[in-house]
């Protein structure tokens, strides 16, 4: 799916292959805009292989109370990259770049910006184990941070190995935990 040419899509949660693998979506463009009002997910059900990429002035919101999840439970090498010019994702409570799901990666590029009022990578979700996740800032901005002001950046505290990577760029969290 493309989201372009100031397209939008409203919806109450958002799924990139839920038990089912290699699913892209796209939101490229000024004003092109994907918004879910409870939740979004990248990678779901025991999936691996799906993509979201945010470019050139797309943006996705998900302003409800579930957040996003890039791997949940059981699921794999999934990935979302954030880059290009006005390039936002905008989650107003958590992030969780591996909840019970290993090798899953945020890139954070050139250009791009990552709003989370919590994040969270390699969190354990029992039975599951995360490993091997990543997000990795590559010459853009990823901002931790909420209202109360304790937005808590999470590196592998909360279950496996797991790998904040920053090669440019910056990152700025109210709190962080290694």
């Amino acid at each position: 799916l493309t989201i372009s040419n100031g397209g939008t899509v409203y919806d109450a949660a958002g799924l990139i292959g839920f038990s089912v693998n290699n699913n892209t979506l796209l939101v490229t463009g000024p004003g092109s805009v994907w918004s879910n009002l409870n939740y979004l997910d990248i990678g779901a059900a025991d999936s691996a292989g799906n993509s979201l990429t945010i470019s050139n002035g797309g943006a996705v919101y998900d302003p409800g109370y579930g957040g996003g999840v890039i791997g949940s439970i059981g699921c794999s090498n999934n990935l979302v990259t954030v880059s290009g010019n006005g390039a936002i994702w905008d989650i107003l409570l958590g992030l969780y770049v591996g909840n019970g799901g290993s090798s899953n990666q945020l890139v954070v590029g050139t250009g791009g910006t990552v709003i989370a009022g919590s994040v969270v990578i390699s969190l354990d979700a029992y039975p599951y184990y995360a490993s091997d996740n990543v997000l990795q800032v590559d010459g853009g901005s990823l901002f931790v941070t909420n209202s109360l002001g304790n937005g808590t950046l999470v590196v592998s505290a909360a279950g496996g190995p797991g790998s904040l990577v920053l090669n440019s760029g910056s990152v700025t969290a109210n709190q962080l935990v290694l």
